[in-house]
């Protein structure tokens, strides 16, 4: 009882630690830098005069500046061919229907249209209705198939208080990183976990992926994202599309949350953690999937930077309320302790 009442004060504390405005400051509309602070400006590309900025003592270059590799994104585009269905090799349908499809969910979320010609809504927590920015995740009507869309603007990238506490301690830990570019890493990230998989005796099996593609809508407008005060003397610079897609195969399962945590939760954890998290351990990324039985993990967000993870300070980290721990006195620390 006395561990139960413990657990509880420490979730009490980190609640309210949670539920405290952070600490940040913001320039909209020009170009702005404080002494040494590492600032971010935003502008489209096309129209370079109107600037947004913000400076953060805790941006990481590697959180903005090396995540998305174009090369990468435009070799994993949907095909423009048939594309099998997962569980159903018998039938198919062309990429371009897809893509087709996509593009006006888009023209169609942009006119302020709740109910979409060819898709249902499963997601939008990290979505801001009022200027269409964030994520928002979509099922194909006729196709087992789900399209994550992702949509920012230059001042829509700049503030994630807009799109809710969860989005904004996500880029405030990880070092200026959101869903939005953490999306740009997790086909790569899939990659990269399942070439290590492949190598490893205990865990080549344990878990099976869905197919993943990029996708981009036609033209798209782009924007540049400039850094300044970062570890270098000159400017770093990145540039990014204002809306892009992943289309993923649709898993489906009739398992409950509480069977994955019971019986699979021990292990999933420990293969995150033997892979230097860069798996997401979140239970709910977890399914088993009806019919084939396998363990399939759904989202390929690279975890380790979201947390800002130090990595002389895994080992120490054996279960999820460890992580949690973790996850809180890094928020803390950022939002009350660093020096802006």
């Amino acid at each position: 009882m006395k561990h139960i009442r413990q657990k509880t004060l420490i979730l009490f504390v980190l609640t309210g630690i949670m539920l405290c405005p952070i600490k940040t400051e913001s320039v909209k509309g020009k170009r702005y830098r404080q002494n040494t602070t590492p600032t971010v400006t935003t502008y489209w590309l096309h129209d370079n005069e109107k600037t947004f900025s913000r400076y953060e003592s805790f941006y990481k270059p590697e959180s903005i500046f090396e995540v998305f590799d174009r090369n990468f994104f435009e070799d994993t585009m949907v095909p423009q061919a048939p594309i099998t269905f997962r569980n159903d090799p018998t039938q198919s349908v062309n990429g371009k229907v897809l893509m087709e499809q996509a593009e006006e969910a888009v023209k169609e979320l942009k006119q302020g249209k709740k109910k979409l010609t060819h898709f249902k809504l499963l997601k939008n927590k990290n979505y801001d209705m009022s200027d269409n920015t964030g994520l928002i995740v979509l099922k194909y009507n006729d196709y087992p198939f789900i399209l994550k869309l992702f949509m920012e603007t230059p001042e829509s990238f700049i503030t994630p208080q807009d799109k809710g506490l969860q989005h904004q301690g996500m880029y405030l830990i990880s070092g200026g990183m959101n869903r939005y570019l953490s999306g740009l890493y997790r086909i790569k990230n899939m990659a990269l976990i399942k070439e290590e998989m492949s190598k490893n005796e205990i865990w080549n099996d344990f878990v099976d992926f869905p197919r993943k593609w990029h996708w981009l809508p036609e033209d798209v407008d782009w924007f540049e994202v400039r850094g300044d005060n970062f570890t270098s003397e000159e400017p770093l610079y990145t540039q990014l599309p204002s809306a892009y897609g992943i289309i993923v195969d649709q898993i489906i399962s009739d398992v409950r949350l509480g069977h994955i945590k019971k019986y699979y939760g021990r292990s999933i954890f420990k293969y995150c953690k033997d892979f230097n998290f860069r798996p997401d351990p979140n239970l709910k990324n977890f399914i088993v999937e009806k019919d084939t039985n396998k363990l399939v993990c759904i989202d390929t967000e690279y975890f380790a930077p979201l947390l800002g993870m130090d990595p002389n300070k895994m080992d120490n980290l054996e279960g999820y309320w460890d992580l949690h721990v973790y996850a809180a006195s890094r928020f803390f620390k950022e939002a009350f302790l660093s020096v802006t």
